[in-house]
């Protein structure tokens, strides 16, 4: 979160494209050679997935690692919007975790922060590391972003 306040007072921007790079890396398997079509309730996520570049220093690298995943996986995306109430993940934005929990998600509590386990097939991992995005930095060897 510091580095995201480093380059933004509100980084929402960067907050609503992270979890799709988080998507890529956790469901690969799923999405390796897909069509896949990627839900948010954020115009600026939307537009700068369609654009294919974000707002500010970090969203950039964020959607730049966005595109080589989904070259990597050989996948292709759709960005479309879903208004906030008919967004699954809205209510555990805010806190609240009954309607996974009603379908079958897990909800854990380690060090006091609510995690909701998924009621998915387990899977999706693709042996990559990751502890990558740290400090977001890119460099010329992979490509990844580095900011400093």
């Amino acid at each position: 979160m510091q580095i995201l306040l480093q380059y933004s007072s509100h980084p929402v921007h960067e907050l609503e494209v992270l979890p799709v790079l988080i998507s890529f890396h956790v469901w690969s398997n799923f999405v390796r050679g897909s069509q896949v079509l990627h839900y948010t309730d954020n115009d600026s996520c939307r537009f700068a997935l369609m654009k294919g570049i974000g707002e500010t220093p970090v969203a950039k690298c964020l959607v730049a690692s966005i595109m080589e995943r989904e070259y990597a996986l050989q996948s292709k995306s759709w960005y479309g919007r879903v208004p906030s109430h008919g967004n699954p993940s809205d209510d555990p934005s805010r806190g609240s975790f009954d309607a996974l929990v009603a379908r079958g998600s897990q909800c854990r509590h380690p060090l006091g922060r609510a995690v909701v386990l998924p009621a998915i097939p387990n899977g999706g991992e693709d042996g990559e590391s990751r502890q990558k995005p740290r400090g977001v930095k890119k460099k010329e060897s992979d490509s990844t972003c580095q900011l400093a």
